[in-house]
């Protein structure tokens, strides 16, 4: 019987403010998609404070580093659609954050969104120097949110996370939109 959903954040709780940005504003062979991808690591990593999260933004987008967070995180906005499904699923089951991301960042993003209490427990991957798709990290999230592999869900916007839970024998289910992901969770009993 499953117990405990868990959603990642960017692509699917959100979209990602500076990668939605760079795909708009930055031409696909540009140097700086590729640099970007590298600072990804390292902060999803926890390797970097706030201040230098700014500067790898700032290099990034030409952003000044004092306006990285009014111009990019301030005023982001939520995907209203899985929002709601998740304001659902908390009637019943265990809602669980669990993110590639940079902590200190996001938890401020969470509370300016005000979103945080939706989450009865939110692990992010900074915080623990790990992340998706390691088993160590998966195996952590397990162990936070005491259930048996086959009692949680995890929904994720990239194919490798979902194919490594699934793996591990937790179930994932691979997010595309907010209609596909209700009849995704209605197909495996899920009650919404």
């Amino acid at each position: 019987m499953i117990k405990t959903i868990a959603f990642d954040y960017a692509g699917v709780i959100a979209p990602g403010p500076v990668s939605g940005w760079m795909k708009v504003n930055i031409p696909s062979g540009d140097k700086r998609h590729k640099i970007f991808s590298q600072y990804c690591k390292k902060w999803d990593m926890g390797g970097v404070n706030l201040q230098q999260y700014y500067e790898m933004i700032s290099e990034v987008t030409e952003t000044p580093p004092n306006l990285v967070w009014k111009t990019y995180f301030k005023n982001s906005v939520v995907n209203k659609e899985v929002i709601k499904i998740i304001k659902e699923l908390k009637k019943n089951y265990k809602i669980v954050l669990f993110s590639n991301n940079f902590g200190e960042l996001l938890r401020k993003v969470m509370d300016e969104q005000n979103i945080t209490n939706l989450f009865d427990d939110i692990i992010i991957s900074s915080e623990h120097k790990m992340v998706k798709p390691s088993v160590a990290f998966l195996n952590l999230m397990l162990f936070k949110v005491k259930n048996n592999r086959n009692e949680v869900v995890f929904i994720d916007d990239r194919q490798i996370n979902v194919d490594a839970s699934n793996k591990l024998g937790i179930k994932a289910l691979l997010y595309k939109d907010g209609f596909i992901l209700k009849k995704d969770l209605q197909g495996i009993g899920i009650q919404i």
